[in-house]
């Protein structure tokens, strides 16, 4: 029987989102035991006017959720119960994986942690790996030496698959709702000298009646005076 070596989780940082500048990289002593990947899909809520029904509307799917737990161990015994001679600190590999996934990066934009590509077994599409960031990590040290000092930690750790990166937070859902009108999603609208509502309802709407219900969701109490230069709200049709 032929020995083959044991595939161990690898964690690649890159300095860039296309994944072509690598700049650190850990492979974990022990492999997880198990790890859970979870998906969200998000609706916009839609009461309706003049209805009792509430509909939901489907506006975008966030990327998948990637949960695990890293050991590190600095007792020097690896996978195969053989111990190492000098093995490496505990606080040492904590750092190291901070440094790799938390800190924030000296890539082409330092004020962000790099990007990661967590590659084992069939992670991600093609099983060419989880490209994603560090979300959350947790650390429970779970040994200590004599003095004090830990022997093995545990990592509990988040990644996030990685959006596309235009230059600073991207929001599927909101890049999606903002190109709804309002018969779908609540918008605010500046009021300009001279306008009346049962107008602006029906340029929003395109039905001037529903300007009895935009009046109830703004508190107003008369709707001959708007006030220029405030804004008022305009609820899902």
């Amino acid at each position: 029987m032929g020995f083959s070596l044991l595939e161990k989780l690898t964690i690649k940082a890159y300095s860039n989102n296309k994944y072509d500048k690598a700049v650190d990289k850990i492979k974990v002593m022990f492999n997880p035991e198990s790890y859970s990947i979870s998906c969200e899909n998000v609706y916009q809520e839609n009461p309706g006017i003049n209805t009792s029904d509430a509909n939901e509307i489907f506006t975008s799917s966030k990327g998948e959720e990637l949960s695990l737990d890293i050991i590190f161990d600095g007792t020097g015994v690896s996978d195969f119960g053989i111990k190492k001679l000098v093995p490496a600190k505990v606080s040492d590999q904590v750092e190291q994986f901070l440094e790799c996934t938390f800190y924030k990066g000296g890539g082409e934009k330092e004020d962000k942690p790099y990007y990661l590509n967590l590659i084992w077994g069939q992670l991600g599409e093609g099983g060419e790996g989880f490209k994603c960031r560090l979300t959350k990590a947790g650390i429970d040290y779970t040994l200590f030496d004599r003095s004090g000092n830990p022997l093995r930690a545990v990592i509990h750790a988040t990644f996030k698959q990685a959006e596309e990166d235009s230059g600073g937070a991207f929001s599927p859902a909101s890049a999606y709702t903002s190109q709804l009108s309002p018969e779908f999603v609540t918008h605010t609208r500046e009021i300009q000298t001279g306008e009346r509502l049962p107008l602006i309802a029906q340029d929003m709407y395109d039905d001037p009646s529903l300007y009895i219900n935009v009046a109830k969701a703004n508190g107003l109490s008369s709707i001959r005076r708007l006030e220029p230069g405030s804004e008022l709200i305009f609820p899902p049709r």
